[in-house]
Formats: C-alpha cells, structure tokens, sequence
C-alpha cells in the first residue's frame, strides 16, 4: 500500500470518530483538519491507516471485531456438547525396537522428503531468564547446538538440501533470528522467514485503542495463529518459462508451489521441543494410514495440568462437530456445566485425564491445509483476554489485545469434510523449554512437569540413551539424580551423555542408529562417560571411559569412518550445580548455565579425527570448564 494523501487521513479519522467505532479519545486537542496536523498526529494517523497492510479490514474492522469479542467474553462459556475424539491413535513406545515401530518409522521417515517444516519463533527467553530469543538456546550443553540449528540440519537431513522450511518471526526475534542464520553459514534455498505483524490494544471494554506514555499507539504480538495468514500471502517468484534464461519471473503464492512441486504434508513445530524430531515421523505415517486430514501430536495429560486438550466439540445444537484444542481452563468450566461427573479433577485409572493433551506440532495433508488457507485467507478464529481491574468489568489492569493460536486452525475443519485426530505419544516425547528454574519448583511441587532448560537437556540425553538401548547398546546407569536445582527443588540425571549430529544419526530412526551401531554388544560406555559423534561414522566396537568425540567425514560420497577396537580412558566431565542465587548472578557464568541451574566441567576430551591419524587428547574448550564457574 502506498502512503495515503491528506484526504485519505481525513476520512479515516472521521470514521474512527463514527458512535461505532468511538475513537475521539485519540484525536482529542487536534486541529480540525489533517492538514493542519502537525509531524507526531500524520504519524499516528499514518499508523492507523497501514494496519489494513497486515488486518483484513483494518484499524475500523479490528475495532469492530474488539467490540464483538469483548461482548462475548463477559458471557459465560458456553458449548452444547464436549465428547472425546474419535480418531484418537496410540503411538508404540519410542524405545522399543517393536515391528509396528519399525514399520511406522521407516513408512514416516520415507514421506519427510515430501513435507514442509514450519517453525514457530517469535518468543524471547526473557521469562527463562534468558536475554536473546529462544530459538538460539542450545539444546544441549555438550556441543551448544542451537534449537535453530538443530530443527534445521534435521530437516536438511530427512528432506534434502532444498527442503522447504517456513521460520515466523515477530519484531522481537527477527533481527536476532536473521543474525543467528548468518552465523550458522547453513545453505537453506528454501527457507523463508516470515515477519508478524503487531496488532493494537485496547484500553477497556468499550474497545478504546491505548496509547502509551509517549502518546504512540501501543502494539503488541497478535499470537501464533498469524502464521496461518502469512503463509497464505507468502509469495515465490519462478521463472515464467523453465529454463528460458530471459529472467522473466512471475510471483505466485508459496503454497502454490510447493503443491506443484509434489509437496504432501505441512508440519508446524514449536521453538524448544527437541522431541518433536522423533514423533514426526510416526505422525506422518499414522496420518496416512487413516487419512487424516490434521493430526495433533498430543501426551497423556495429568488432571489440571496447563495444557490444552483435544476435544470433540459443538457449540450449538445445530453447529457440526470439531475436533480442536480446548485450553485448559476453558475445559474445566464446561466439562462440569455438561457432565455431572464433570470437572478437571476426573481421571481414569492411570491417573490421566481421558483427553489427551496436545503438545502443538500439528501434521497436516497439504492439500487440505491449503484448501482451509484459500477459505479463509488463513484467518483463524480470534479471541481476547482482558484482565478486569474491578468487578463492574470496564477498566483493564493493563491493555489487552485481539489474540489468535496456531492450533485453532483446527476450528476451520468441520468433521462433515475433514478427519481430524491425535496421535497420543508417552509423556517423554514432550522436553520444552518454557518455564525459569522458580516456575518449574512451583509446577513441580504440584505435580506437574518442569519443563525448563534443566529438564530439557537431561531429557534429550534420556531420549538418546533410551533409543541406543533399543537397538541393544548395553548402557547401564543409575536412574538417580546427579544434581539439584532451583534450591534442591528437582534433580536432573545427565550422564552418560551421547550425542550424535544429524550427518551420523540421519533422520534418528531406529534402523539409522542401527547402522551407526552395528554390533552394539561390543560397545561400552560407562555411565559417568561422554560420547560425541559428528559425521558418517560407525561404531563396532568402543570401551570408553571418559569424554571422546568422533568425527567422520561430512560427504555423503564418502566412506565412513569406522571405530572399531578402541579403548579410550581419561577424566571426562562431570556437571556441578550452581549453588546459590549469588553464584546464578555472577557475572562469570552465562545465562545458558544459570537458567540451567548447572554447568558442565570438560576436563578432558580424547579426539578421533578421519583426517588425523590414531587419537588426542584434547583439554577442555575455552571457557566451557573454567573453574571460577563452579
């Protein structure tokens, strides 16, 4: 959109001033005309007039919706009827080598090369504690890789070179996530980074637009349901005629293409959840077996527990059913005004709520996916959630916005034209990274998983090790916590730590650890021990008693490297906690160890290298093992 004229100022001013719409608060001590208007007012006029660019209809048809949505959230939720999904599938165990397993991995595994990544990264780890945004915490401290890195070199993996990956952004993180993509040096021809765009707040509950101190207006995040319409507008640019070479391109929309480049499914993942990597897999394959359209990947779900839940659902008599999420408060309320055993409080024998959790990687059929976006322009139903400062319910405790989820594209997929299910995984397949060190003691104590960047490193080494032990690696070590954090609220157990990059593991099924393994009865590694593998290698037989990192070449046309014989003994590593809130703010340590509650002492690490002959030794990285951290 162009810049408006005056005249075009004028006229929007005028609307906003409409009884409808009642915006006179913002122009209030203005000149009556906008050419009379000083720098500060076009500005904010400006500003209200390009909200169209990013809101269908605009500043007047967010007003409009505002006032909708706050009308009907002083009513009570109301639902007709709250059932348990139909299209409910148990997922076998991640570790055990299960002939199902197998065949649902390697069917999975075969359709990646056909499937669009979505990230969704527009949070900063602030409420972690953590400075920059999300996406640059490393999953694990043994080799710092980033959750960035990590989803990116894993879609590489299983989907070639030219997969096409999807990162939204906010004004947050865009900056720091381009940034981040420029120091990782990775070659992605498809990856497109998509901005959000900030929406308005409002003051109170007649929808009054909020200003700042400075008298700008205020804008904060619409929520993760915008990826939907920014995927919708995306655009590529292809040559008009292949091959042509007189540079002629046309722009066409990016889920245009990716049809016509024999794309089959789209899958959305959250920025911290390492696990999602090996559920993927056995959602893909699932979703093909039954045809669905839309499977969320969901947990087994304790009764209160801050989730959402999967749900059958109508809200009128006359409504068709929808499978969707239901958060978790929402729930509550309307399982018990339905159920006279209703309530949050109900489980079944397991102890679980009988809905399944949903965890937030969705698996879509492409086709439908872009048959909703084309509906809908990919605008999914929105909500607000103001917080009241008085029982007369009129004035805010602080600005409140028009809000949107990722999941409630779900709401757009009546059951009479789609099926739409779950897929329920154990519990451990979930590992975010969302709460601090003194959320996850408090959630704790109720119950409840941590879910911190304590829990979440410890639990991708347990993954790890879990999965090697399926395909018969004899690890054996002491289930017990070797550290305490958060004042000894929980403890996390981190050794033996293994770690394989995405060149060796490969996609991380089963069989590809197999190869890496193939004779894992003469492999030890003692408990307290670290092994960090980069590169095509294969390991036959290895004692290892300390820290050894192995690395193989990176060329696919290459042999790999093969271990076989070696006995490696030295003092390894060892992980000590951060003892005290004192030591958490001493300037020595980085935030990725005081949001974790620990630090890992490298001592020593032996290094076999393809390109060197036989093994060194190698003393702890720079900085990585500095005493005056522990």
């Amino acid at each position: 959109m162009t810049n408006p004229s005056n005249s075009n100022l004028q006229a929007l001013r005028e609307e906003l001033c409409t009884p409808g719409l009642d915006q006179g608060h913002l122009f209030e001590g203005w000149p009556e005309t906008v050419d009379e208007c000083n720098e500060r007012q076009i500005a904010l006029l400006t500003d209200l007039y390009m909200f169209s660019n990013m809101y269908p209809g605009g500043v007047a048809q967010y007003i409009r919706n505002g006032h909708e949505l706050l009308a009907r959230e002083s009513e009570e939720v109301d639902f007709a009827a709250l059932e348990m999904p139909p299209l409910i599938f148990e997922a076998p165990s991640l570790h055990r080598r299960t002939a199902e397993r197998t065949a649902l991995e390697n069917a999975g595994t075969a359709m990646l090369c056909k499937t669009v990544f979505v990230l969704v990264a527009g949070g900063l780890g602030e409420r972690l504690g953590y400075s920059s945004i999300k996406v640059s915490l490393p999953v694990e401290t043994a080799t710092n890789t980033t959750y960035l890195a990590y989803y990116l070199r894993w879609a590489q993996r299983v989907g070639g070179k030219e997969v096409p990956f999807v990162i939204m952004t906010s004004d947050d993180t865009h900056d720091r996530t381009l940034q981040l993509l420029r120091e990782l040096q990775l070659e992605v021809p498809n990856l497109h980074v998509l901005k959000q765009g900030q929406v308005f707040c409002f003051a109170d509950s007649a929808a009054h637009l909020a200003l700042d101190e400075t008298g700008k207006l205020l804008r904060k995040p619409h929520g993760h349901g915008d990826v939907h319409s920014l995927i919708y507008n995306a655009t590529v640019k292809r040559d008009v005629v292949p091959d042509s070479g007189d540079g002629t391109a046309t722009a066409q929309p990016l889920v245009n293409d990716w049809l016509a480049a024999g794309y089959e499914s789209i899958v959305f993942i959250q920025d911290t959840n390492a696990g999602a990597t090996i559920t993927i897999p056995i959602s893909l394959a699932l979703s093909a077996e039954h045809s669905l359209d839309m499977n969320f990947t969901c947990i087994p779900r304790v009764p209160k527990e801050p989730i959402g839940l999967l749900c059958r659902t109508k809200k009128n008599s006359g409504d068709p059913w929808l499978v969707a999420n239901v958060e978790y408060n929402v729930f509550a309320e309307v399982s018990r005004a339905l159920n006279k055993d209703g309530g949050d409080e109900v489980s079944d024998p397991t102890g679980f709520s009988p809905f399944p959790g949903s965890v937030n990687t969705l698996v879509f059929k492409l086709s439908s996916y872009v048959d909703r976006l084309r509906e809908s322009h990919g605008i999914v139903p929105e909500f607000i959630n103001p917080k009241y400062s008085d029982e007369t319910r009129r004035s805010f405790k602080k600005p409140a916005r028009i809000e949107s989820l990722m999941q409630d594209i779900a709401l757009l997929f009546s059951e009479d034209d789609y099926r739409v299910g779950g897929t329920v995984f154990e519990r451990f397949s979930y590992q975010p990274v969302k709460n601090s060190l003194e959320e996850a003691a408090g959630l704790v104590a109720q119950g409840n998983g941590a879910y911190c960047a304590a829990t979440g490193e410890a639990a991708f080494y347990e993954l790890q090790r879990r999965r090697l032990k399926a395909i018969g690696l004899p690890l054996f070590y002491s289930s017990q916590p070797e550290v305490t954090v958060a004042k000894d609220a929980f403890g996390v157990r981190l050794f033996p730590i293994i770690v394989l990059d995405t060149v060796c593991a490969s996609s991380g099924s089963l069989d590809d650890l197999a190869r890496v393994f193939p004779t894992p009865e003469k492999v030890h590694i003692d408990q307290h021990s670290t092994l960090i593998v980069e590169g095509r290698v294969i390991i036959e037989s290895l004692e290892l008693y300390g820290a050894l990192t192995i690395r193989g070449p990176t060329d696919s046309m290459a042999l790999p490297h093969v271990v076989r014989n070696a006995v490696v003994r030295n003092a390894g590593w060892s992980v000590h906690a951060i003892l005290s809130l004192c030591a958490g703010r001493d300037s020595r340590l980085s935030e990725v160890d005081r949001i974790r509650g620990f630090v890992l002492k490298k001592t020593a690490m032996a290094v076999m290298d393809c390109n060197t002959k036989g093994e060194s030794e190698a003393g702890a990285p720079s900085g990585a093992a500095d005493p005056a951290k522990l």
